[in-house]
């Protein structure tokens, strides 16, 4: 049985700038369609006449914001009702390299009857901006855990069996949860090494430290209180499936307060709200 292979795509926005119109050109015509999905309060003049020039967009906008789980979901479900099996999911700063998104949509079109049946979501390799790293070409993939939503292309058949983002996380973490909740159905998450995506991480700034690299990111102190909260939600809830990562996720919470007491402004403020996310997820 021929498997048709239909690949629609979602860019969450919040307040951007003109840059974000350069990264979509980077997937865009690779796609059987882009859902615009724009969380702003206002939306931007560009983004409605780009809009206006393709038909190959729709554009979405609640005029506050609803949070990333929310606009997966909202164009995910009307992705599967107009016959699309995959969605690229990316975020308004993420853009691929060179054409990177093209190689990921032939080597699912090459199987896509396997990947459809097998894998959940498939993701490239992500370089986070500032950062130095070889890229290498090659052409193979590795099964993973985790990965961020950004840059994945997640199957929608998957999705229906698998059910809904977790609109409750808002923002952070939403990736993980899915992920893991993706292995625990049995699906394949999966990275290839021959396409990059370049992320932007918050204000990253990279710190070198006895020689090691150590990524701080500046969330504000908002982000660190859903980063915390979320992380405990998911120990909670994946803790005896995936113990390895409920440990990750346990220590990230400890190295990101060490993080902000030693590299970052606002500490009070950010490790109020870390202290807060700790004490009502141990209340519920």
């Amino acid at each position: 049985m021929k498997h048709v292979f239909l690949c629609a795509g979602i860019v969450v926005l919040y307040n951007p700038s003109k840059k974000v119109i350069e990264n979509i050109k980077t997937y865009f015509n690779h796609l059987n369609f882009l859902y615009i999905f724009d969380n702003s309060n206002k939306p931007q003049d560009f983004i409605l006449d780009l809009v206006k020039k393709n038909r190959k967009i729709r554009y979405i906008n609640c005029r506050h914001n609803k949070g990333v789980g929310y606009a997966y979901n909202y164009v995910s479900n009307i992705a599967i009702e107009e016959g699309y099996n995959w969605l690229l999911i990316m975020d308004q700063d993420s853009y691929f390299r060179n054409d990177d998104f093209k190689k990921i949509i032939n080597v699912l079109k090459k199987d896509n009857g396997y990947f459809k049946k097998s894998v959940g979501i498939l993701c490239p390799v992500i370089v986070y901006e500032n950062e130095n790293i070889d890229l290498l070409k090659r052409d193979e993939f590795e099964k993973i855990l985790i990965g961020i939503n950004s840059g994945s292309i997640l199957n929608l058949d998957a999705y229906k069996k698998v059910g809904n983002f977790r609109e409750d996380y808002f923002l952070d973490r939403t990736d993980f949860e899915y992920f893991l909740r993706l292995n625990k159905f049995g699906y394949h998450t999966l990275r290839y090494k021959g396409a990059f995506l370049y992320h932007k991480l918050g204000n990253l700034e990279i710190k070198n430290i006895f020689g090691f690299k150590i990524r701080v990111t500046h969330h504000n102190h908002l982000r660190h209180y859903y980063m915390t909260r979320n992380a405990i939600d998911i120990v909670k809830n994946y803790f005896f499936i995936f113990p390895g990562h409920c440990f990750y996720e346990i220590r990230s919470i400890f190295t990101d307060m060490i993080k902000v007491l030693l590299f970052e402004k606002n500490k009070l403020a950010k490790i109020k709200m870390i202290l807060k996310a700790i004490f009502n997820s141990l209340l519920i």
